[in-house]
């Protein structure tokens, strides 16, 4: 990966990374959109025991919003500086009510993609 320039390595590409608790936080996801939520609660105890060392950390009973709203708040924790936020805000479809720059913005053209600056662009010929 990358390229070399005067006997240096420069890591210009990017390469994705996946941890464990970013495979259980999306399983909770998933079982939540499919309407089990105790099952998406049974994934969020697993970071939550990791985390904060204890058991039965979230309860039964939740609705599938608020599930959706502990998932969220638990990959902003798990995730805060490893640039997945802001696709997570647009996944859950709350990037308008969160980000306060982009309240009252909705309705505009290109405004959730992400600048790709012209030197990156120009040296990877994957991006167009």
């Amino acid at each position: 990966t990358g390229e070399w320039i005067s006997g240096a390595r420069y890591f210009t590409s990017d390469i994705i990374i996946y941890r464990l608790a970013d495979a259980i936080l999306y399983q909770a996801e998933l079982y939540n959109l499919r309407g089990e939520t105790d099952r998406a609660i049974g994934e969020l105890n697993k970071i939550a025991q990791r985390a904060y060392g204890v058991a039965n950390f979230y309860a039964q009973g939740y609705t599938p919003e608020a599930v959706e709203n502990l998932i969220l708040e638990e990959r902003m924790k798990e995730f805060a500086s490893e640039g997945k936020m802001w696709w997570d805000l647009i996944r859950f479809g709350q990037v308008f009510t969160r980000v306060e720059s982009l309240k009252e913005r909705e309705n505009e053209e290109g405004v959730l993609f992400w600048p790709i600056h012209d030197e990156a662009r120009n040296k990877n010929p994957h991006i167009r």
